[in-house]
């Protein structure tokens, strides 16, 4: 149990990162004034850009160094980077501390769910991706919250919710043993193959759908007179909150749909994105992101169980970074596809990510069915994926 706990403490920290300290972002460019407010966004992006290479590096790391020992450096760098935001006295030491977090960030991420595959097999290894996913959203609600509450005194006291990973820290020295050497010698060839790359694009695909959701909500609502920015927050939170739910069920889930799972996932959220186009209050836009919120928390364990079951165990790591890497490679597409593709058609209102999102989720969900679909009726012995 002690060893379940220090694993899925690591996935707090991970959703959090960039995020944490947005309620912040207001009294930030306040205090550092005429600063461009381009550097004031890149506090909330700059994490992400060096999330991407240092995962793969992390990744590659894994396979040399022990893994504790990667951990530990990793934690270290993000405890520096998230608390060192607050003692920042210009914008430029402030984008250097999250740089740092975002370096810390990659180091950690593949090892979240690597351990996962490391140390569990089968029904409890899928138990443990939901969990996973799961304490990503509630890390994300909670990191929010707290951020929120801490601004309101002082801005740089919203750099302390980075402190909870000391908690993980603990847990890892004190807990978690070292998984142990995996010494396979039949695959000396790179970890990638049609498997992985699919998941790679499945989840550039699921995050550019969702990052349509935190990059418009909040001037969706501004636009439709539907509530005040700060209301933005708590619809968010309502995502992330039904996500969490998701991956705690995954299992019964799972269990109950089987192979069609992936189909029914996807469904939840293309009815979701429908919904939100044709919102005229806030109970349809809740509506809406709680079936986006049930969809994805189901969805992104799934590709972290497919990824780790299409490599040699000595290589799931390394195969895990790069699916990580891909998550936040689709966010940051997100804006940028939306935005050609808008101004490509002639469509620049704030509905069309919305639209862009269905249409993109229902291509995947056609795709995925006719994939699922001639799978299910020649053999019914066939095991579950």
């Amino acid at each position: 149990m002690k060893k379940k706990a220090a694993i899925l403490s690591i996935s707090l920290l991970l959703i959090m990162s960039g995020a944490a300290i947005s309620p912040a972002l207001g009294s930030i460019s306040e205090n550092f004034e005429n600063v461009n407010i381009l550097l004031i966004k890149m506090i909330l992006t700059l994490p992400s850009i060096l999330i991407m290479p240092s995962s793969i590096i992390s990744g590659k790391l894994s396979m040399k160094i022990k893994k504790r020992s990667l951990l530990i450096t990793g934690l270290f760098i993000y405890l520096i980077g998230g608390i060192g935001g607050g003692f920042a006295t210009n914008i430029y030491i402030l984008l250097m501390f999250r740089a740092l977090l975002g370096i810390g960030v990659g180091l950690i991420l593949p090892l979240s769910t690597g351990l996962i595959v490391d140390f569990f097999e089968g029904e409890e290894r899928k138990k443990m991706m939901g969990y996973s996913t799961a304490l990503n959203n509630l890390g994300a609600v909670i990191a929010i919250i707290l951020s929120g509450i801490f601004a309101s005194i002082n801005w740089r006291l919203s750099f302390s919710v980075y402190s909870i990973a000391i908690i993980t820290l603990i847990f890892i020295v004190f807990v978690l043993p070292e998984p142990k050497e995996v010494t396979h010698v039949q695959d000396l060839h790179s970890p990638l193959n049609k498997k992985v790359y699919k998941m790679m694009l499945s989840m550039i695909v699921i995050n550019i759908v969702f990052y349509s959701i935190p990059t418009n909500i909040s001037l969706f609502i501004k636009v439709e007179e539907l509530g005040s920015p700060n209301t933005s927050g708590f619809v968010i939170a309502s995502l992330n909150l039904t996500s969490f739910i998701a991956g705690l069920l995954l299992t019964k889930i799972t269990t109950i749909f089987k192979r069609n799972t992936p189909v029914y996932s996807l469904f939840m959220m293309f009815c979701g994105y429908i919904i939100l186009i044709f919102s005229k209050s806030l109970v349809q836009i809740e509506i809406a992101l709680i079936l986006i919120g049930l969809g994805l928390g189901i969805l992104l364990p799934l590709i972290f169980i497919e990824t780790s079951k299409s490599v040699p165990l000595k290589d799931n790591t390394f195969a895990m970074a790069l699916v990580n890497s891909s998550m936040y490679l689709g966010q940051f597409l997100c804006p940028i596809l939306v935005s050609f593709i808008g101004s490509f058609l002639g469509n620049t209102s704030i509905k069309f990510a919305f639209q862009f999102s269905a249409a993109l989720i229902l291509i995947s969900m056609l795709i995925t069915y006719f994939e699922v679909k001639p799978k299910k009726f020649p053999n019914h012995n066939i095991s579950q994926s």
